[in-house]
This record gives C-alpha cells, structure tokens and sequence, in this order.
C-alpha cells in the first residue's frame, strides 16, 4: 500500500467531515492494529448485496446512511437532495 505524504494527508483531512473524531480514530487504530491485508470495504451502491426492502419500507442505501448524518450542513444536505432528485430518476429507468 502506498504511503501517504504529510501534505496529503493535511489536504485529505481538509476535505473530509468527521462526526465524532474519538470515534473515528479508535477505528482507525482498530484498523492499523488488525492490518491492511485484512481490511474489507463494502460498497454497495446498486443494492446488489442490500435488502431493497426491510419489512415492507426501503431499505438503507449507503448514500443514504451518509445523507443522514445530522453533522452535515443543511447546505450539504439540500445539495444531495438535489443530485438525487435529478439523477435517481434516470438511475432507476429501464428504457
């Protein structure tokens, strides 16, 4: 795995929001501490390995665990509402 620079990681760190930083780095401690080799990530973004439904009503999407994060701006979330109305429409037709 490649490293990251110092400069990097400041411009990373810029960029990315984090809720509850305790939480985040003692994942990313439980993470460093277990190895990479076995890390997995799941994404799963067209309902492939997710329930569509649960009990009859949707499911949770990755996007929208994201979306509902009560941390992110108000400016934030009316910009995803936004992409997702323009774009869930033609994501979901078949023709």
């Amino acid at each position: 795995m490649a490293e990251i620079s110092e400069e990097q990681g400041k411009k990373m760190a810029s960029e990315v929001i984090i809720c509850d930083q305790s939480k985040f780095t003692t994942v990313v401690e439980n993470i460093r501490k277990g190895g990479w080799d076995k890390l997995q990530v799941v994404a799963d973004f067209d309902r492939t390995l997710t329930k569509a439904e649960v009990d009859g009503e949707p499911g949770a999407t990755c996007h929208g665990i994201v979306e509902s994060l009560s941390c992110l701006s108000a400016e934030y979330q009316k910009l995803t509402q936004d992409l997702y109305n323009k774009y869930y429409p033609i994501e979901i037709c078949h023709e």
